[in-house]
Formats: C-alpha cells, structure tokens, sequence
C-alpha cells in the first residue's frame, strides 16, 4: 500500500506526463498560477504531500471556516444543496449558451 506521500508523487509524476503528452500549441493543463505556487514550493525544497498541504495552507481562509462552523448542522446541509443547484444552473445556461444538451 502506497503512503499519502508516495500517491502524492505518483500524481505528479501522472500530471507530468500528461503534461508532456500534449502538443505545445495546445492550451496548458495548469493555469499559471498553479505552475508558479508549485514552481516557488519546489524552490524551497517541498515535494510530496509536505507541497501538497503548503499549496493548501497558502489558499485557506480561516475567516470561511469560522463563518461555516457557527451554522447548524442543517444550515450547512441547506446552504450545499443551495450550492449545488446553482453550480447545476450554470452548468444548464453554460450548456444552452453552446448549443449542448
């Protein structure tokens, strides 16, 4: 059984390859900023899981988690469900906006 670091690694070595794979006048796998958070972990010598969690712990807002745990636990359930309908109405007007089903 592989460690969490070791899957880690095996993830990056995945995403290298299809990075790769493709053709370089294709559009990048990575947005930019994800290439430049990853390329300034790796400068200071980060790989793995101890990179993964960096890039985490770069993006987090503890002000978010404060806001969500002062709701009930059926608050959060509502305000999901919320959330899902309205990634599912996007997903809808981004379909009907290209002439998909």
């Amino acid at each position: 059984m592989l460690t969490p670091t070791e899957r880690v690694r095996g993830m990056m070595v995945r995403l290298r390859e299809m990075e790769n794979a493709r053709s370089p006048d294709s559009a990048s796998t990575l947005p930019e900023p994800d290439r430049a958070l990853i390329a300034e972990g790796l400068a200071q010598g980060l790989e793995g899981l101890d990179l993964l969690l960096w890039g985490y712990e770069r993006n987090f807002d503890p002000t978010l988690l404060a806001e969500n745990l002062k709701l009930t636990p059926d608050e959060r359930v509502r305000k999901a469900i919320a959330t899902l309908r309205f990634v599912e109405e996007l997903r809808r007007a981004g379909n009907a906006f290209r002439g998909a089903p």
